[in-house]
């Protein structure tokens, strides 16, 4: 029975006994004005919170360096942050950072630290009974090594006062009064004066409005491998919860101490020894793992079915009131997914890439990334060709301009869908393509290769374009290439394995020299090269001067508003660097001969290996309707990485 139930019992307890002892001596029943004094707001407060959340009057409290919500029935501080994590780990393989934060921020008595997630907000709340800036600074800075924090408005809710229904709470004391000839009807103006002083401290909140389900478990031992067979199972179920928090608080050493001293010194022997030693297992665990206790207040908008979990409609009341919670260790934080995904905080144009292993969402600020381009790398058949189509849709509705260069047809259909112009190389080139290439001294660097003299002018440009589509056949027109999209198709140079790779890295330094015209500050265009391996492999024509021009330039291109994607097979295709530095990496599983040398160069943890090992093909995901793709994102800077699933269009299939 948590704090509300006894004080519930108590309260109607104590009011039937003086009811009964008032039969005989009616003035008696004057001492019911006792407990609705004491405990009656508690009561009109869990009698509301049946239908509705409450939380303490809104009251801002400003200092220089510091903005706080106070709550001046209780004489807490609260103050909010928007947060969102650097690291990306949940369950029991985040224990050690969590265990980590919590020793760094010894919080005290009278501290507090929720956690808490509202759809796709992530805030960060400390209370404190004393707010002293130089502390709260302290406590900022701990929580920004895992966190990016953006200051929140101080109260996170509505102004909206609590309702009048529960006046007619009063009439309860009536049959009271019956049995005690009248008398209890005295209490009714108290009962009415301690809701109205209610409704003067207490606002309805819709930011915890679904928070209705708390953790109620009070026994104190927990073995460490419960703990950890359950934190990743219970870590994604709240995950998967549009609204869940967590608030964590101290438990002094000493009160765990004088729990075990209290059971030493029972006197019933049996239970005595059954305590005794639970409470041994648990002070011995806290000894060997250096673990200090803490107390663990957990809600979530659903019931969570495990041992740990069950419904309670005051949870929200709960929350504010910081009162009697689970007792646990650090590492049964790790039952939270408290650095799992994240995003980068900036206002910029945000589009949905995928969904996590919780169903949430997966989105990029196209604006916020350090560097703009990415790797999307994956075996044949798992849906690298698709993804990259479904996502490109994705951006073109964003307003980006997109450029495909297509060794094997793959975009026609998306050039169709999305009324993008096809250009047919070799048998149709740009017509500002020699201009354009005249003046670059990578396409002189790159003719070189391969023996060619390009000459300093538009025509000697145009004449090695020509002599090499000649030698697969075709006499190239030169077409006017505009318009938001362009597919250039190289398909018809595929039976040239080194002519088609020609023409791929010329189109590569067309497509630079063209757009890094001006410094811009925001992705305008994507260019994405699929078969990226035909400009990447050792010891063939280009590859040096093709290497050295994406080092200096793709690795610059968010200067110029480019968006520079590379589509491989193997994570060997790409120099490591340019594989290293890409802000989004897209990669797909496969057998473990492609999945563990991809997970040694890109440092992916036993959980990705598992994950890219067990994937399902798009036709297989299809069966079941929708297909998908299957694959770990990750975007830097902050190496968020999400295990996910892509939407894939159908239209492209």
């Amino acid at each position: 029975m948590n704090y509300y139930d006894k004080t519930l019992a108590l309260f109607g307890l104590s009011l039937l006994a003086i009811a009964i002892m008032a039969k005989a001596y009616p003035p008696l029943a004057l001492l019911a004005v006792l407990p609705v004094v004491a405990w009656g707001e508690e009561v009109l407060v869990w009698i509301h919170t049946r239908v509705a959340p409450l939380e303490p009057l809104r009251v801002a409290h400003r200092e220089p360096g510091v903005e706080a919500a106070f709550d001046p029935r209780r004489g807490l501080y609260h103050v909010f942050w928007r947060a969102e994590p650097i690291h990306s780990v949940y369950g029991i393989s985040a224990a050690p950072r969590l265990h980590e934060m919590y020793a760094k921020l010894s919080l005290r008595r009278g501290e507090w630290v929720a956690y808490f997630v509202w759809g796709d907000r992530k805030y960060i709340r400390y209370t404190a009974r004393r707010l002293a800036p130089e502390r709260l600074r302290q406590v900022e800075l701990i929580l920004k090594e895992y966190y990016v924090l953006n200051k929140a408005e101080p109260w996170l809710s509505s102004r909206k006062q609590p309702g009048r229904w529960p006046y007619l709470t009063a009439l309860l004391f009536i049959p009271l009064a019956l049995i005690s000839s009248g008398w209890f009807l005295l209490a009714i103006p108290l009962w009415l004066f301690v809701y109205r002083r209610v409704r003067r401290w207490y606002r309805v909140p819709y930011l915890l409005l679904s928070l209705s389900h708390v953790s109620r478990a009070s026994f104190l031992p927990a073995s460490r491998e419960m703990l950890e067979a359950m934190a990743s199972a219970e870590a994604a179920a709240f995950g998967m919860m549009e609204k869940w928090a967590v608030a964590f608080t101290d438990m002094p050493p000493e009160v765990v101490h004088k729990k075990f001293v209290k059971v030493y010194e029972g006197r019933d022997t049996g239970k005595r020894l059954i305590r005794i030693r639970e409470l041994s297992e648990f002070v011995e665990r806290m000894a060997r793992y250096n673990e200090r206790p803490i107390l663990l207040y957990p809600y979530g908008s659903k019931d969570l079915h495990s041992i740990y979990m069950t419904q309670d409609w005051i949870a929200t009341y709960d929350f504010w009131a910081l009162r009697n919670g689970v007792k646990a260790l650090s590492h049964d934080l790790s039952r939270f997914p408290m650095f799992y995904g994240g995003k980068l905080l900036a206002v910029g144009r945000e589009v949905v890439l995928a969904y996590d292993r919780f169903g949430r969402p997966v989105s990029v600020d196209l604006d916020a990334l350090p560097t703009v381009h990415g790797v999307v790398i994956g075996a044949s058949g798992l849906g690298k060709s698709w993804t990259v189509g479904s996502w490109l849709g994705v951006l073109a509705e964003a307003g980006v301009d997109v450029v495909v260069v297509d060794p094997h047809g793959d975009y026609l259909k998306w050039a169709v869908l999305h009324g993008a112009q096809v250009v047919e190389v070799p048998e149709e080139l740009p017509s500002d393509m020699p201009e354009v290439l005249s003046r670059s001294m990578w396409f002189r660097r790159l003719a070189g290769e391969y023996g060619l003299d390009a000459g300093e002018n538009a025509e000697a440009v145009k004449a090695v374009l020509e002599r090499m589509a000649s030698m697969a056949g075709y006499s190239p027109r030169f077409v006017d290439v505009g318009g938001r999209h362009v597919v250039f198709s190289v398909y018809k140079a595929r039976k040239d394995a080194a002519l088609q790779a020609f023409f791929y890295g010329v189109l590569l330094v067309y497509l630079l020299a063209k757009h890094v015209d001006e410094r811009v500050e925001r992705v305008r265009t994507v260019i994405v090269f699929d078969e990226a391996r035909l400009i990447s492999k050792r010891g063939v024509p280009g590859y040096s001067t093709l290497s050295s021009m994406l080092e200096e330039i793709v690795m610059g291109g968010r200067k110029y508003g480019l968006a520079i994607w590379f589509v491989l097979q193997l994570e060997t295709q790409l120099e490591h660097d340019l594989l290293r530095s890409a802000s989004v990496q897209l990669l797909f599983g496969g057998g473990e001969d492609v999945v563990k040398p991809l997970a040694h160069v890109l440092y992916l943890d036993e959980a990705d290996t598992a994950y890219l090992l067990t994937t399902v093909t798009p036709r297989e995901a299809s069966l079941s309707g929708q297909p998908y793709a299957m694959a770990i994102m990750r975007i830097k800077p902050r190496n968020l990485k999400y295990h996910v699933k892509i939407p894939l269009d159908p239209r492209l299939k």
